[in-house]
């Protein structure tokens, strides 16, 4: 006794189009604009490989086998940047909003500013009064 198999129904074009649509909605075929499955692979392979190098350094450093390079932010001289604006450190916090007790921290060398006090020191050397007119708007 043979048994037939039922025979494969072709496909309409709109099922092919539905099927195309669900496939290219899928998340592994998401790409982002302008970039090429390729340069995504070659990026992602990259990345991968620097991690794994890093991560042996790191081991190797743990285990005195080699030394790894520090690198520090260049210090900031605050002290500097308020006497230019010929302010008291009393002064310079009130102007420009920075607490009085960073400021003292900062100028002996206790502590350097973070990055985003860095960029506010900066403009503040660069454009004092811009800086001092830019704040009493806001008030």
């Amino acid at each position: 006794m043979t048994t037939k198999t039922p025979a494969k129904k072709p496909q309409s074009s709109l099922e092919s189009r539905r099927e195309k649509r669900v496939l290219a909605s899928s998340p592994t075929s998401r790409r982002k604009s302008g970039t090429s499955s390729a340069t995504q692979r070659k990026t992602r392979s990259t990345f991968g490989a620097d991690l794994i190098e890093a991560l042996e350094q790191v081991v190797e450093h743990q285990r005195g086998k080699i030394e790894l390079e520090q690198v520090w932010p260049k210090p900031v001289d605050v002290k500097a940047i308020r006497r230019q604006t010929k302010l008291s450190q009393a002064e310079f916090s009130r102007v420009y909003g920075i607490s009085k007790r960073a400021l003292q921290e900062w100028e002996q060398g206790g502590r350097q500013p973070d990055q985003t006090a860095r960029a506010y020191l900066a403009v503040i050397a660069k454009e004092p009064a811009l800086v001092r007119r830019a704040l009493a708007k806001e008030s």
